[in-house]
């Protein structure tokens, strides 16, 4: 059949046709795909940011209940940033075994932004990652979220939030100083409704030596028509009467709600007597006691230092610190254990005997294995002729070093082991004192007390020791700081 000349030139329009519809709708195909592996990636790193920035509130909430004073279980820093005081504390959450150490510049969840807070002898740059931190441990307290010692804050899913910072902010430590001198490095308290730079005379808790620290309102009384007069009892000879006003509260109550201390005086030995005279004898009930700066002739302990504590005793939780003697009194301090595990605090061997040994064996030269270079730990049992391990094993005489887990296994005895005998450990690594925080100086001594820390595990091992330096006399001692209604 011969086909006419124009139709030949028509072939395969058909199939071009076909061919850019197939494209067409390839196109539109790829770009619908583009767009839900955009909105994909959108929705992704949204919940990225929500979880980061949920945990990070997660860690500032919990940062700032475990410091309160009433609920808390971490004593806030008493003093700046130091290479040689443990003023900065971090709050560590570990998950699934791994290793989070904010201190170390070979960790994953290093602290990068501590040099930009112009402490420690650091220097950075705003938003620039920091490469380098203090050598040395002193400088930082570790508290690990994931340790039974820190319930209830050890949670079985621990939360994503790895580490928290707590430390006393400087007036240089933002990009924007307090009084607008960044070359001040001064402390900063908050005084009610502003940041400022700490005034002279003041100490690290921001109250001030020698002025009001807190006014508490016990009683206020009422009937009182106008404001009441106070009087404070004069100190002995020598020494300045101080002054306050009361504060009306003009209800139909009448009561007093506060008094200001307007001259605290001076020469005070012990808490003066103080009235409060309603005019024309309008009112009654309130009354206020005095607190005065202790210490007449003394001096507070500024610091504590802590002996070499690497082989001491074993512990597991913070034993307690008891200051006494030197003639003052007031002084409190708290011990902080090492975030690692090193030595044998409890034991209690069982063994399963298949015969019998003979009764009163005793096993000495104990080794508790199963943690790699692990060296040190002594104690003893004493088989019964049931073939069991009789009571509470004998105390542990050297707890030993580089348990970092607890041990499992049991070698060694003198005599040795029976041989038809097992005996399973039931041993637990402990930790040793890493520091120890003074949280009060008192006030009053006039040389320094004995510091005394509570005995550990380990009778062939001595107990931490610490040793207390005192601070300058307060040139506010005597004077009244508070009165209490």
């Amino acid at each position: 059949m011969k086909v006419h000349p124009s139709l030949r030139d028509q072939r395969g329009i058909a199939l071009f046709a076909v061919l850019f519809a197939l494209l067409l709708l390839s196109v539109i195909g790829l770009g619908m795909m583009y767009s839900t592996n955009t909105e994909t990636s959108i929705n992704a790193n949204y919940k990225d940011a929500q979880a980061a920035l949920y945990a990070a509130m997660g860690g500032l909430q919990e940062g700032r209940d475990r410091i309160q004073p009433t609920t808390g279980s971490i004593t806030p820093p008493d003093g700046l940033p130091s290479l040689t005081a443990a003023n900065v504390i971090y709050i560590i959450n570990p998950k699934n075994e791994e290793t989070v150490a904010p201190w170390d510049v070979d960790n994953r969840y290093m602290d990068t932004e501590l040099c930009q807070e112009n402490i420690l002898g650091l220097t950075g740059t705003f938003g620039v990652p920091c490469t380098t931190l203090p050598a040395g441990n002193a400088w930082y307290t570790p508290i690990d979220d994931s340790d039974d010692i820190n319930a209830p804050w050890n949670l079985t899913v621990p939360t994503d939030v790895k580490w928290i910072r707590i430390t006393l902010k400087g007036n240089n430590t933002t990009p924007v100083p307090v009084n607008g001198a960044a070359g001040t490095s001064t402390q900063v308290c908050w005084d009610g409704d502003n940041q400022v730079v700490m005034p002279a005379g003041y100490g690290a808790n921001c109250q001030p030596n020698g002025s009001i620290a807190t006014l508490t309102l016990d009683t206020a009384g009422s009937g009182y028509t106008a404001a009441p007069t106070v009087t404070i009892a004069a100190p002995p000879a020598g020494g300045t009467q101080a002054t306050a006003t009361a504060n009306f509260s003009a209800t139909s109550t009448g009561q007093v709600s506060t008094i200001t201390i307007t001259d605290p005086g001076s020469g005070y030995a012990s808490a003066p007597t103080v009235t409060i005279n309603g005019a024309g004898g309008s009112g009654s009930g309130a009354a206020a006691t005095a607190v005065i700066a202790g210490g007449v002739g003394g001096a507070p302990v500024a610091s504590l230092t802590l002996a070499d504590a690497s082989n001491t005793r074993c512990y597991d939780s913070a034993p307690v610190v008891t200051i006494s003697g030197g003639g003052g009194s007031g002084a409190t301090a708290h011990t902080v254990l090492s975030a690692t595990k090193s030595c044998v605090s409890q034991w209690s061997p069982t063994a399963h005997c298949t015969t019998n040994p003979p009764k009163g064996n005793t096993v000495t030269g104990i080794a508790l294995g199963g943690v790699a270079g692990a060296a040190g730990f002594s104690g003893s049992a004493v088989f019964t002729s049931g073939g069991a391990i009789s009571g509470n094993p004998s105390p542990i005489a050297n707890p030993g070093t580089g348990y970092t887990a607890d041990p499992t296994t049991v070698s060694g005895g003198v005599p040795a082991l029976p041989g038809s005998c097992t005996v399973t450990a039931n041993a637990t690594a402990g930790y040793r004192v890493a520091s120890i925080v003074l949280d009060s100086g008192g006030s009053g001594y006039s040389s320094a007390p004995t510091v005394s820390i509570v005995a550990g595990i380990g009778t062939a091992v001595a107990t931490p020791t610490a040793t207390a330096t005192l601070g300058a006399v307060p040139a506010n001692a005597g004077q009244i700081t508070a009165i209490n209604i």
